[in-house]
């Protein structure tokens, strides 16, 4: 067993919502022997699917670890909490205390994003070497599904080998960003631009989200060799990156595109040899 480590990163504060977002990056490796016990805090229902699940573990661990994450939230046991999924497929808890949350994984390592401010969150985590092994074709291709007209020509301008990860951080950001938005993949990602550069660039944006006010964080996370099992597998994805999308309703700031409503990320990294940076990349 493993302790906890726990980072608050400080965007600064909300003016009027002081709720912390709980950021949480944990990892399925290795755990094949908790199953059983984190099982006993699913519902009946839960334990049937989970049980049968194809890639049980990395299952069964976020399940469970989003459990422990809303029992800190809303105060109670983990077993206690009934989550349901909405009319888009979206597990929600069905709860007297309003409480957001978005999850993500990916190989091994997942995260989980949640507060109970009243806030719009989306999360999306990505192991760089999936698009490794794509053609350079492969790749154009994707960006076009994916990339608005003008992301596409900024696209265009960079290198073969800047083209991967531009791709994969612009597309990060916008799974976060629907998540958000609760479309999920029903917007189309070419409908919404964010730019492929450092800073986000919020300039087209489906209707639904001209009511709130964004930020987008990017996200980097590494395990280091050390963690891996068995020791330096290099077949172990080790190298991730993703975004946080976080909304707050323009109406409780003023309607100002860049109000006081800064938020803080309480971070807490729920396995060892992790490495985890968030950084605060834009807002609208």
């Amino acid at each position: 067993m493993h302790a906890p480590m726990n980072r608050e990163t400080v965007m600064s504060r909300a003016r009027d919502d002081p709720e912390p977002i709980l950021l949480t990056i944990f990892s399925a490796l290795g755990r094949e022997a908790e199953i059983p016990r984190l099982l006993t805090m699913f519902s009946e229902s839960e334990r049937a699917r989970f049980s049968q699940h194809h890639g049980r573990e990395n299952a069964v661990v976020t399940r469970a670890t989003l459990r422990q994450v809303l029992s800190s939230l809303l105060r109670t046991e983990p077993g206690g909490i009934v989550i349901e999924n909405d009319a888009h497929g979206r597990p929600r808890a069905v709860a007297r205390r309003r409480v957001e949350f978005s999850v993500t994984h990916t190989a091994h390592v997942g995260a989980i994003i949640a507060t109970t401010g009243r806030l719009a969150l989306g999360i999306d985590l990505e192991w760089r070497g999936r698009v490794k092994p794509w053609t350079d074709d492969a790749v154009a291709r994707m960006a076009r599904r994916c990339l608005t007209t003008d992301e596409r020509t900024e696209f265009d301008t960079l290198r073969d080998d800047e083209k991967r990860n531009a791709f994969l951080r612009a597309w990060t950001r916008k799974e976060a960003f629907l998540k958000a938005l609760g479309t999920g993949l029903t917007t189309p990602m070419r409908h919404v631009h964010l730019g492929l550069g450092d800073i986000p660039d919020l300039r087209q944006l489906p209707a639904p989200a001209q009511g709130w006010a964004w930020r987008l964080l990017d996200l980097d996370v590494r395990h280091t060799p050390a963690a891996c099992e068995p020791a330096g597998d290099t077949a172990v994805p080790r190298d991730f990156l993703g975004a946080i999308a976080v909304g707050l309703p323009r109406g409780r700031t003023g309607g100002l595109a860049e109000p006081e409503a800064d938020i803080t990320v309480r971070l807490t990294i729920d396995a060892p040899g992790f490495e985890v940076s968030v950084t605060d990349s834009g807002s609208r």
